[in-house]
């Protein structure tokens, strides 16, 4: 488990390096390419996609959680970047719908937030049959 948390831990934050300068949404369109994925297969791989059990959804559930973590920082540095220097327009900040005003994104940081602080906790929990049996 530590494993896999680990590597999404590795893997966002050093894809988000390698392509700052190259497109600013790479990182947010791969995640989005892989939950996407994982849900397709899941929902065609299982027949009842609440209470089966599938391997990729465990998984899937431990990589992208540092993605969520990542993206909390990202923004918190973009808003912090923007107050401190005047007409800042780093083009990293620029994420597709996740401007650097947290105030306006206010929805947007609190649902990583929930992703991370209750719907993390819960998926692992029930994924390992202790929550639901």
């Amino acid at each position: 488990m530590l494993t896999t948390v680990a590597a999404g831990s590795v893997f966002f934050p050093g894809l988000f390096m390698l392509s700052k300068k190259l497109s600013t949404g790479l990182v947010s369109s791969v995640q989005a390419i892989m939950a996407s994925s994982t849900g397709y297969i899941t929902a065609s791989s299982c027949e009842d996609i609440i209470k089966d059990q599938y391997w990729l959804t465990s998984t899937d559930i431990l990589f992208a959680m540092p993605y969520f973590v990542y993206e909390i920082y990202a923004m918190v540095m973009c808003y912090w970047y923007k107050l401190r220097v005047k007409d800042h327009k780093a083009e990293w900040c620029q994420i597709p719908g996740r401007g650097p005003d947290l105030r306006r994104k206010f929805l947007i940081v609190l649902q990583h937030v929930v992703m991370v602080t209750v719907c993390f906790p819960i998926s692992v929990f029930w994924r390992q049959d202790l929550v639901l049996s």
